[in-house]
């Protein structure tokens, strides 16, 4: 973005300031995962200081804003976070503009292993089918949920994940 300047009679001035991101232009954070973003203004005069406004909420947790504009950190918890930036710009009688931004942290990547047991098997002998959800970076919360399995393109039942993993047992398979 550039600097918006105004002509006029006998000379010009910068537009007044303006915070041009919102939410949804910040991208997508997700738990445990390094996030980087930068806050966009437009007219009055640069370079640009970035704040929390007063009274604003706070950012997700594990972010930080710079004095520059850029938002940062690893998000450590799951949910939305509004809060309330405010951009000044240079003029020699400073500017500012505030704007609420709400993002959102969803849950990260995960892995997912299935085991069955006994891992051989003779028909009509019951089996046991176990999900397992791991988050993608040690130390985060295991992950939350349901699991549907399936045999084949039959949904046989969907249990709540517990401590990131469900089970269910199959007297015999359909």
């Amino acid at each position: 973005l550039v600097p918006a300047v105004v002509p006029h009679a006998g000379g010009s001035y910068a537009a007044p300031l303006l915070v041009t991101s919102d939410g949804s232009s910040l991208g997508v954070l997700r738990l445990g995962v390094a996030y980087s973003g930068t806050l966009q203004a437009l007219g009055g005069t640069a370079p640009y200081t970035w704040s929390l406004a007063a009274g604003s909420g706070p950012l997700p947790a594990g972010l930080s804003l710079s004095s520059s504009g850029q938002l940062s950190g690893v998000p450590s918890a799951v949910g939305s976070s509004t809060f309330t930036v405010q951009v000044t710009d240079s003029a020699t009688t400073p500017g500012s503009a505030p704007r609420a931004i709400t993002l959102s942290v969803v849950a990260g990547p995960s892995s997912t292993g299935l085991s069955v047991s006994p891992s051989t098997s003779s028909a009509w002998q019951p089996v046991l089918l176990v999900a397992t959800v791991s988050p993608a970076a040690t130390g985060l919360p295991a992950p939350t949920g349901t699991v549907t399995f399936f045999d084949g393109d039959t949904a046989l039942q969907t249990v709540a994940l517990q401590g990131g993993s469900a089970s269910l047992a199959v007297a015999t398979l359909p």
